[in-house]
């Protein structure tokens, strides 16, 4: 299937969105939220599954009707009802959150483009169901996850075992360490989560000022320590961003014996949520995803990302164009224009 024909089932399925009354369908509160969130730029999310769904098909050998393809993270499925909108066999509809899947099926039965398998968990239980069903995956769409995925070592590693003869994987994230006006959005993302506090999800912006990084390593800090100078307290915390819970009390024992504080291990201003482990949009460079997953037998290649033409704004959408064209007509510069950063992975397994 080429692209146009996917951007025109992509078109009535934006159609069919914006004029449900989803409010009205049963889904929970934050798919409500989540749905609301989405509703001014669904001519842009969608617009991207389309090139994401055409990413995955171009490079899979199997007609569509018989591709079985994961929606990893999926929200409330967007990217899984315009790939069976658009004919594929099998979707895999996966996240982290119950109430997120509840909606998926609303929604997508309520389309008449129910899926074939919902699946609640972190990327192990997927593929351990994927292992159980017996499914031979072909592809998986995952957009602005990766940037928080704990490990990516464990992330590769276990994608690396789902089932399959030949894998292509779409991964695109905002948080795009190349482009340097992204970059420093993103450093200013990370000091207010350090300094400011955090929100309960991206549909709720209400701040919780103790829930910022700070506040979490201190408390961590403070329940084992409490004998410190103010000083080496603050030092303390701030030579612990960007790590684990376990990994900061390790770095407690060792203070508490040595009296030395530790060094910052985190080199860029990425932070996380150390109780979860959840990275707080996590800058990667293309290289360390490449060096990472070519452990794990994927071959990945970096490819144009594009701006938004779908603004109410003009001006904006003419922006938009004319650096979407630069972009595509200066390859070499993909990465550093690119509002996003698009990766396809690609697992070839014996036959």
């Amino acid at each position: 299937m080429d692209i146009e024909r996917i951007k025109e089932f992509s078109k009535t399925l934006e159609s069919e969105l914006m004029n449900m009354d989803f409010r009205k369908l049963g889904l929970s509160e934050a798919g409500v939220a989540y749905y609301e969130f989405n509703l001014g730029k669904l001519k842009f999310n969608n617009f991207s599954n389309a090139i994401s769904l055409f990413r995955i098909i171009e490079k899979s050998a199997k007609p569509i009707n018989e591709l079985c393809i994961i929606d990893h993270g999926a929200g409330i499925g967007f990217f899984g009802l315009l790939a069976k909108k658009c004919g594929v066999g099998s979707i895999v509809c996966h996240d982290l959150s119950e109430e997120m899947i509840h909606d998926c099926k609303i929604l997508s039965d309520r389309l008449g483009l129910s899926f074939e398998h919902y699946v609640v968990g972190d990327t192990d239980i997927l593929v351990r169901y994927c292992l159980e069903n017996k499914l031979f995956v072909d592809g998986l769409s995952s957009r602005n996850v990766i940037e928080h995925i704990p490990d990516l070592e464990v992330f590769f590693n276990y994608l690396s075992q789902l089932p399959t003869k030949k894998l292509v994987m779409m991964i695109t994230t905002s948080a795009n360490v190349h482009n340097p006006i992204v970059h420093q959005i993103h450093k200013k993302l990370h000091r207010e989560f350090e300094e400011v506090g955090s929100n309960e999800d991206m549909m709720r912006s209400k701040i919780d000022k103790s829930k910022s990084g700070r506040n979490i390593r201190r408390k961590i800090i403070t329940a084992e320590i409490t004998d410190v100078s103010d000083e080496k307290l603050e030092a303390l915390i701030t030579n612990t961003r960007g790590l684990t819970r376990q990994e900061i009390e390790l770095c407690i024992e060792d203070f508490k014996t040595s009296g030395i504080i530790p060094s910052l291990k985190e080199k860029l201003t990425n932070t996380r949520d150390p109780n979860s482990g959840t990275w707080v949009e996590r800058l990667v460079p293309f290289d360390t995803y490449l060096k990472i997953s070519s452990k794990y037998g994927f071959s990945v290649e970096s490819l144009p990302g594009f701006y938004n033409q779908h603004y109410k704004n003009l001006l904006l959408n003419i922006a938009g164009k004319v650096v979407n064209l630069i972009i595509y007509s200066i390859p070499s510069l993909h990465k550093q224009l690119s509002p996003f950063l698009a990766m396809r992975f690609v697992l070839q397994k014996d036959q």
